[in-house]
C-alpha cells in the first residue's frame, strides 16, 4: 500500500523489516522477495546502484533453485535499469530471458510491452508492434484489466507519441491519469519522469485545443474505447 501511494520511506522501513524477519528464518524464499522488493524500490526512485545490489543478491539466492518462482521479476527489474541507463541490448536481453519462465498472464503482457518499449527506443519500431499487440492480446483474453492495464497501456501510449499519431496518445494519457488518481496509483519518480517527457512531445504535436479535447475524452473512455483505440495505434 505504501508503494502504490508513493510513501517510499515507510515502503523501505516494512521491506528491510521483513527481509531481517526472513533471513533470520532463513527462508531463501521470502529472502528473495523481499530483496526484489526493495530492488524496485530503489530501481523506481532512481538509485540504480542500489536495485542492482539488491536484484543481484536475489538473483544469486534463488537461480537454479526450487525458489526461483519470481526469477522472471529480477530479471525484469535488471533489464528496467538498463533501459533507463539507455542499455536498450542489454535490456532487451534480460525481458526476452523473462519470457521464458512461466509468468501469470499480468506479468508477461507487461513484459512483453517492456521488450517493445526499448525495441522502439532502438528504432526497432516493426519489432516493438508485434511485441505490444502480444501484450495486448494478453491484457484483452487473458490478464486482469485492473490490475494490468496501466503495465500495458502507457507503452503503446508511447508507441502512439513516437509514430506522431499525437491525438491517440493524449488520449491515452487522460485515461492513464484518470486510472492513477482513481486508483490511488502514484508513478515512482523514473517512471513518472519518462511519462512526463511523452506527455511534452504529444503536447507539442498539438494545438492546445486539440490536446484538451483528446485529454477530457481520454479520461471518459470505457475498457472497450481504450482497447479500440489501442488496436487503432498498432494497425
Amino acid at each position: 500500500m505504501s508503494t502504490e501511494q508513493g510513501d517510499w520511506s515507510t515502503a523501505r522501513g516494512y521491506f528491510e523489516e521483513a527481509l531481517s524477519l526472513s533471513k533470520e528464518a532463513h527462508d531463501r524464499s521470502y529472502t528473495s522477495v523481499y530483496l526484489l522488493n526493495l530492488g524496485f524500490l530503489s530501481l523506481g526512485i532512481g538509485d540504480f546502484e542500489l536495485a542492482i545490489s539488491f536484484l543481484i543478491q536475489a538473483r544469486d539466492l534463488v537461480q537454479n533453485t526450487p525458489d526461483d518462482h519470481f526469477f522472471y521479476d529480477i530479471l525484469k527489474g535488471l533489464g528496467e535499469i538498463a533501459r533507463f541507463q539507455e542499455k536498450f541490448d542489454q535490456a532487451a536481453a534480460y525481458y526476452k530471458e523473462a519470457l521464458t519462465y512461466p509468468q501469470w498472464e499480468t506479468d508477461k503482457a507487461n513484459t512483453y510491452c517492456l521488450l517493445a518499449h526499448v525495441e522502439c527506443l532502438g528504432g526497432q519500431m516493426a519489432e516493438a508492434k508485434k511485441h505490444l499487440l502480444a501484450g495486448l492480446q494478453f491484457l484483452k483474453t487473458k490478464a486482469d484489466w485492473i490490475y494490468s492495464a496501466d503495465d500495458v497501456i502507457p507503452y503503446i501510449t508511447y508507441f502512439a507519441v513516437d509514430r506522431q499519431m499525437a491525438g491517440q496518445a493524449s488520449s491515452f494519457f487522460g485515461w492513464v491519469e484518470y486510472w492513477n488518481k482513481k486508483n490511488g496509483h502514484v508513478q515512482p519518480p523514473v517512471y513518472r519522469q519518462e511519462f512526463d517527457l511523452y506527455l511534452a512531445r504529444a503536447r507539442e504535436q498539438l494545438s492546445e485545443s486539440e490536446f484538451n479535447r483528446a485529454w477530457t475524452e481520454g479520461q471518459s473512455m470505457s475498457q472497450e474505447q481504450i482497447l479500440a483505440l489501442a488496436m487503432e495505434v498498432l494497425q
